[in-house]
Formats: structure tokens, sequence, C-alpha cells
């Protein structure tokens, strides 16, 4: 039964990893195979209607060859970067557990409940059958035989006696405690196998994160929602982080995130609005504070420097002091004297980003987008800044992903090495561009955390007007 369990389990997946796919090479016109300086005759395979990268993966070399006006190397340069195509989007599917689709998804969370509930009762009645089957075998042939006329009627009075003897023991086998209890257990595990799905769903929606754990152990692997590459996952799980100083718990995406910004060391947090990137921060900078740090520095719009310094206080153990206004100049000198996080806008960087001369654990740029213009001067004091500290994390719930030379520009000024502005002439698709960032840039929307997302919750909050 537990293999008939990973079985189904892994069944779904593929089934899905094929719909996937499907759905994503069918979308990629056949003209996207050229690339790599290849020069596959497009022509030629249009002509034969094969208009997209899912249909030409349905053909064989030699069907291929047959077609009109494509030869041979053309053929084999067809298959080979449609097939590296089909490579990126293969390594980078996410099964997601989703309690509100179709069938299939919901007894993929049905199969991982029946999963861990019966895990243990599997093993028992496993070792059970290891160790009785061969007697089990014997008992049931010779019932067959006791059941047969003909068989009795035929045998010697000797070997009637014995199936009448194995008929009394296999009773005695049967009546065993041990033998009825793994009965139970093994009919327990049917009926939750083949039973309602309601309990399963309704324990998902309490613990949601601890599914996609289960479905680690029942793939066979490493299975991570945010990043595919598994040994950048393994680095950032490893991390030992220290999150003692936050007063909230943070969900399971939130401290992969924190992990992430702390192995990496400059990075740019993409997560769309409303998914915490906030607490993020403040989860890494509490890490650093517990492990000696000092000075931290918050820049972003004047809108919400206040709001930050909220969260830092409300999330956190941490100081933050607001710096900005007709006393900035005194609550800088405070700050530098006595550490702490500062929040300030951007504006008010740029007065002392000339004269800042102080050592930063760590800086966070938020809203990052602001300082995507390398000519204004507000860009210009943040890059300043960035030789100062070194943690740096950027901040932008807006996506940067389709205005390519703007995306370049920030990550290059986090890790000028990565020279991702001089490779983009060998970027000759978007999966194969956010894989070459993924050490430096992180998002995730609502579709990858929606499951560790609490149901909405609406709270009243009275306010009084003053006479201003």
């Amino acid at each position: 039964m537990g293999d008939g369990i990973i079985f189904e389990i892994n069944e779904i997946v593929v089934g899905k990893k094929e719909a996937y796919l499907k759905d994503k090479l069918t979308k990629i016109p056949i003209e996207k195979i050229n690339f790599n300086k290849s020069s596959v005759r497009i022509s030629a395979l249009k002509n034969a209607g094969i208009n997209d990268v899912y249909k030409l993966l349905s053909y064989s070399r030699q069907q291929l060859i047959k077609i009109n006006g494509l030869g041979k190397r053309s053929a084999d340069a067809a298959l080979n970067n449609a097939a590296i195509i089909k490579n990126l989007y293969e390594e980078r599917f996410k099964i997601r557990l989703n309690p509100h689709g179709g069938y299939k998804d919901k007894r993929l969370i049905h199969l991982l409940y029946v999963y861990r509930i019966t895990k243990e009762l599997i093993r028992d009645v496993k070792a059970f059958k290891d160790k009785y089957s061969g007697l089990i075998h014997v008992f049931i042939a010779n019932e067959k035989r006791l059941r047969s006329w003909l068989y009795l009627l035929l045998a010697s009075e000797k070997k009637k006696q014995y199936l009448l003897s194995s008929h009394d023991d296999s009773s005695v086998f049967l009546e065993n405690e041990i033998t009825r209890s793994v009965v139970e257990q093994a009919n327990y595990i049917m009926i939750t196998f083949n039973g309602d799905m309601t309990a399963a769903l309704s324990d998902f929606a309490k613990d949601s994160v601890t599914y996609y754990t289960w479905l680690e152990e029942t793939l066979g692997c490493e299975y991570n929602a945010y990043v595919q590459d598994k040994e950048l996952v393994h680095k950032i799980n490893a991390f030992d982080a220290d999150f003692s100083l936050m007063k909230t718990k943070l969900r399971k995406y939130q401290e992969f995130g924190a992990r992430f910004i702390l192995c990496q060391k400059r990075v740019l947090l993409g997560d769309e609005m409303g998914l915490g990137k906030t607490i993020q921060a403040i989860a890494a900078m509490a890490h650093l504070k517990a492990k000696g740090g000092t000075s931290f520095l918050v820049i972003c719009p004047l809108s919400v420097v206040v709001n930050w310094v909220r969260e830092i206080q409300k999330h956190s153990g941490l100081t933050a002091l607001k710096i900005y206004g007709d006393k900035k100049e005194a609550l800088y000198a405070e700050w530098v004297k006595n550490g702490g996080i500062a929040v300030t806008n951007y504006e008010t960087a740029k007065t002392f980003s000339d004269v800042f001369d102080k050592r930063l654990d760590m800086l966070v740029v938020d809203e990052a987008h602001y300082v995507k213009n390398p000519d204004t001067d507000r860009t210009t004091a943040v890059r300043r800044l960035l030789s100062k500290a070194e943690y740096v994390l950027y901040m932008t719930g807006t996506p940067m992903e389709n205005k390519i030379k703007e995306m370049c520009f920030l990550l290059n000024c986090l890790k000028p090495e990565l020279n991702i502005a001089e490779s983009m002439d060998r970027i000759y698709e978007p999966m194969e561009f956010k894989e070459r960032i993924s050490e430096v840039y992180l998002r995730r929307d609502r579709n990858d955390v929606w499951a560790e997302i609490p149901e909405k919750l609406e709270i009243s909050d009275w306010c009084e007007y003053e006479r201003e």
C-alpha cells in the first residue's frame, strides 16, 4: 500500500508536469529555436504544420529529415534547441498543492495526508508481511486444496491430515493478537486511502507548509517552491539563522527570503506587494544584530518612513530612529553615536551620503525602482553608500523583468562581478535570464505562496479627527 500511495503521487505529479510543459511549449513560436547562431530552416517547419516548440518535439529525427527543404543538419539543430528550451522549463516546474482545484489537486493532498497518518502503520504491516509472507502463502494454497473436492478425492490420507492440520494452524495464526492487530491496521489504511477527502483538506488548511515536506519525502527529492537551483536551496536551508530578536513568527517563504538575503549578502528582493518584504528585511537585520551588528540604514520614500519605524518596533526588539526634517543633522549624529536602525528618505540620504564615513552592517533600499536611472542624484547618493555595507538589500514589488536594461543596472550595482549587462547578447530566452540572475534576485507572487497565506482578516479601526 505504501508503494501504491507513492506511485499515485508520482503519477499525479508527472501528469501535472506534462500539462505544464504542453501549456508553456505550445506558446513558444517555432522561430524561437533559432538561437546559438543556429540557422534552422523555419519556413520548412512551418510548411509542414510545425508552428510551436511542443509540436516540434512530437517529431522524431527521421520524421523531420523527411520534411521537404529541412535536411539532417537543420533537423538536428531544431531538435537540440527545442530540447534545451524544454529542459529550461522542466527545471523550473513547481507542483502546487491546491485544495480548491480539481479532483487531481485534492487527491494529491489526500494522498499526502494518507501517507502522513499511515506511514508508521504501513511500515509495521510491511514488516509483518516480509516476516510471514512465506507461511501465509502456504496457508492460502492449502486452504484452496481443502476447498477442491477433486483434490481431496485423489489425495492420500496423510495429505488430508496435513491439510487439516494446516487449517488449524492458520486459524490459530489468524486469531493471534499480533495478526489481528496487523489486519486492523491494513483495513484502516485501505479505508483511509479510499475514504473521504474532507479530513485531509481540513488538515491541509491548518498546516499547509508541512505538506510540502511530505511531498519531498514521497518524491525522494528536495523540493522548493521558490528557487530552482538545488545547490543554492541547500545552502539557504542549511544557513543557521538567528531570529531570536523577532517578535513575529515568520512564514516559511518569509524565513526562506530572510535566509536568502543573509546567504547572498547583496540581493534584490522582488516579492509581490503584500507578501512581507519589510518583515523579511527586518528579520535579516535581527540576525545580524544578534551576531553583534550595530548599525543599519533603511532608505525609502518619505511616505513610508513612519511605517518602517512602526514595523520594526512591532515585529522585532531592534531600535529604530527617523532621520529627516529640520533636525536631521542632530538625529544623524545621534544615530552615528548610538547605532540602531536609521530610517531616512531619499532626499535626506543625498545630503549626508558625501560625508558618510560609518561602516554599515546592512543597507536596505526600499522601492529600489526609484534608483533605476543612473543619472539621478538619488541614484548617485545610494551608490556611494553601497561600498559602506557588507549586506545590501534592494526591495521592490514592482515587476521589472520586462525592463531588462533597468533590471540589469540595479543588479550590477549590487554585484558588478556578474557582468549581467555584458552577457545580454547571449541570453535568448526569458527563463535563462531568470536563471542567470537567480543568485541575486528573488521574486515570489501570491500563486507561489498562497497556501501559506491566511484568510483575509478585516479589522475596523476608529479614528477621531483633530481640529487640524
